[in-house]
């Protein structure tokens, strides 16, 4: 087994005449310039190594492997990433190859995470299903909310039903400067850009975003004084809830090179603040459409343990200009089938 190079943090340089930022993206130097983690409680069966060749790939690659006991979505993943320094005056493009080995053993799928967060813990990325053994190009633009160190990372993500060992292979990922960012000029004024944001009009304006091929019993979004109310039942099988989610959506247009602050008041009323933390998730989504990727923006999860009204708020910074789908929910998966009742209300996003 090739070893990852044991150390912190690594920074990487780019420079005008070098296109492809990060080093060694296809490999052929093995693990070096790249950082590994293995979750806790699966490190002595996970793997993450490179191959010489194989029917997909005929150069040096990675394989990567979560294995069979892998059931804690939180903290039982594998990680290969590297740090970059970059800019937030640049667009940058994150690519890699993907293919899942093993679609004939008991899982629907395979969960692979690309993802870069920065400093200010704004994330750029997507998570994505494979379903079959295709080697699949998995690609997104972005730009840093600030100056500095990039987290530019690919994670194998805990299985979605059932479990059993997934691999992957992996080669070419490559971070590339695209040029300078252009910043458009959002005509409208610093107020909140979205309608009915306390839910004083009931669900005008927002739209319904739902789940749940189980038929499970217990999701529930509803209106509860005015404020908006998820429920997410428990399960003593927590697979049955891994692909189950209710919410609400708003389309609210960005404008590339802008950055927003996405807040909402959120009071947890299942479980109290003495047992278990729970997640949602809050986040802009652009569909794919002419031409463009899909993306998230935002940290998607919000892990939290409070039983009590808090503001919660993150940056976003699009790399484009289009619609994006402002997003809150609850999903089974990263609960552990354990119940939750959440609050929400007065989300808000503001152009900085």
């Amino acid at each position: 087994m090739v070893r990852c190079t044991i150390f912190s943090f690594l920074l990487v340089l780019g420079t005008s005449a070098q296109k492809v930022i990060n080093q060694n993206s296809n490999f052929e130097k093995g693990l070096e310039n790249w950082i590994c983690y293995f979750g806790p409680g699966i490190k002595q069966t996970a793997r993450i190594e490179v191959k010489q060749n194989s029917d997909e790939f005929k150069s040096k690659h990675v394989f990567m492997r979560l294995p069979a006991n892998a059931t804690d979505n939180q903290t039982q993943y594998v990680k290969l990433g590297q740090y970059l320094e970059l800019s937030k005056d640049k667009k940058y493009r994150y690519s890699v190859s993907v293919k899942w080995l093993n679609p004939n053993n008991k899982l629907s799928s395979a969960i692979v995470s690309v993802w870069t967060k920065d400093g200010k813990n704004t994330f750029n990325g997507k998570d994505v299903w494979l379903k079959d053994n295709k080697v699949q190009n998995l690609s997104f633009d972005f730009s840093p909310s600030i100056n500095g160190q990039v987290d530019c990372y690919i994670s194998l993500l805990t299985h979605q039903e059932g479990f059993d060992n997934t691999d992957i292979l992996i080669d070419n990922l490559k971070i590339e400067e695209l040029g300078e960012v252009t910043k458009e000029t959002d005509p409208r004024s610093k107020i909140n850009l979205i309608s009915n944001s306390s839910f004083d009009k009931e669900f005008m304006n927002w739209h319904d975003t739902s789940y749940n091929p189980n038929k499970v019993k217990g999701l529930v979004k509803k209106l509860d004084a005015k404020a908006l109310q998820l429920e997410l039942p428990s399960a003593p099988n927590n697979t049955l809830l891994n692909n189950t989610w209710t919410g609400v959506y708003q389309t609210i247009k960005l404008y590339a090179g802008n950055t927003y602050t996405l807040s909402a008041e959120i009071d947890r009323l299942i479980p109290d603040k003495t047992q278990y933390p729970t997640i949602i998730n809050i986040f802009a989504y652009k569909p794919e459409e002419n031409g463009r990727k899909e993306a998230w923006l935002g940290s998607v999860d919000y892990k939290f343990n409070k039983a009590e009204k808090h503001t919660y708020a993150q940056e976003i910074t699009p790399s484009v200009t289009t619609d994006y789908l402002i997003t809150v929910r609850v999903f089974g998966w990263g609960n552990e089938g354990r119940s939750l009742k959440v609050s929400v209300d007065n989300i808000r996003l503001f152009r900085k």
